[in-house]
Order: C-alpha cells, then structure tokens, then sequence
C-alpha cells in the first residue's frame, strides 16, 4: 500500500493540516497468509503423493485433474475455513494463493462433486489410512507417545430437508428437529481430532 501525504493551509492561521491519500499498488494480495505454513507442512509430508499411492479411485485417462489433486484442493480449502464446497470457489480467486500452491488450473464445483461421487466404503478406508500414515509420520518426528488419552463426545447437528439418515432424537438447541448425532474422538494430549462417525439423529448419546 502507498500512503502520499498532501500538505495544505489552513485559512485562519499559518500552520499546516496534513490529509494522506491511500491506495494499493499490489496486484497479488492474499488474506490467507497462513495458507503458506500450510503448505510447507503438507509439502514436508509429501501429502499429494501419500493420497496420489493410497487412494484407488479410477478416473478417465484423459482426466484434467488427479483424485490427489482434487483432494488436495478440498483439504486446504477447508484448513482455509471453506464451509462448503461452493466456498472453493474463493481460492480460484486468489491468485497468490494460486501462484503458491501452483495451481495451473482450478476445478469447477461439479468437477469437485463428480470426483467425490466415485467414492465407495472402501475408497473412504484407503483416505483413512492414509490420514494415519500421515499423522504417524508428524508424532514419530515431534512426539515420544507411550500412550495416548482419547476423548469421546457427540453433538447433535441441526439439519433442514430430508437428508439420509437424519432422525429426531437428541437435540437440546432445537427439541423435535431432525438432526444428524455425529461422535467425535479427540487425542487429549494434542487436542487433534482423531476420528469421527457420522450417526443418524436417533443415535444415542453413549451408542458408538
């Protein structure tokens, strides 16, 4: 940003009054500066490699965009507080977050969408495995754990449609909506979350 500073007299007295004009000389702005730690960290952990070994799925030879690629674009627009996946919309916008992670190109909604579809049981295990390989690799080089305290807990979500597997049940913010009941698991000692099960609303509190 370049300040000017325009020096003008006052009409009553000799003394000066100062007025500043402001304005961005930057073209290549981000408000996701952080997304640069991010992505030495992911870069350290090989993690577009690690989901581009693990992960099965099949696309079209002539596919413009990876499954690892595809993930990888999901992962970061989250860690960069993407709710949605019309969010990521947003990074395609951002050219210097573009430029960091070295996009060329940046998938559609639908492509997103589509790739995600072609996901079955077994294809959701492999990024599950992958994900413990990762996180093996972060506590091998910066923990000692002998062992490790998991805390459990649910929380109801709060849903409006008839999505799958929504159910009334327990749900003190909302009495008698519909609602998914997800159970989470958090490692105490590094306050990660280290798995989640996504329940229907009619799951009980202590049912795993």
């Amino acid at each position: 940003m370049k300040v000017k500073r325009n020096n003008k007299k006052r009409n009553n007295n000799n003394s000066k009054s100062h007025t500043f004009k402001t304005q961005f000389t930057e073209k290549r702005l981000s408000s996701r500066g952080g997304m640069a730690l991010i992505k030495r960290f992911w870069d350290k952990l090989n993690g577009e490699n690690a989901l581009e070994q693990g992960i099965s799925v099949e696309k079209s030879p002539n596919a413009t965009y990876s499954i690892s690629r595809v993930l990888t674009i999901l992962i970061m627009g989250i860690a960069s507080g993407a709710k949605h996946i019309s969010h990521l919309y947003q990074l395609s916008l951002d050219e210097a977050l573009i430029s960091l992670w070295n996009w060329a190109k940046f998938p559609v909604e639908s492509t997103i969408t589509r790739t995600l579809a072609l996901f079955g049981y077994r294809h959701c295990y492999e990024l599950t495995t992958v994900h413990q390989c990762l996180r093996q690799k972060v506590w091998r080089n910066k923990y000692g754990f002998r062992s490790i305290t998991f805390d459990l807990d649910s929380s109801p979500k709060t849903v409006y449609g008839n999505q799958e597997g929504v159910g009334k049940g327990y749900n003190p913010e909302h009495p008698g909506k519909k609602s998914y009941h997800p159970l989470f698991c958090f490692v105490s000692e590094t306050l990660e979350l280290f798995h989640g099960w996504l329940r229907d609303g009619t799951a009980h509190t202590a049912n795993g």
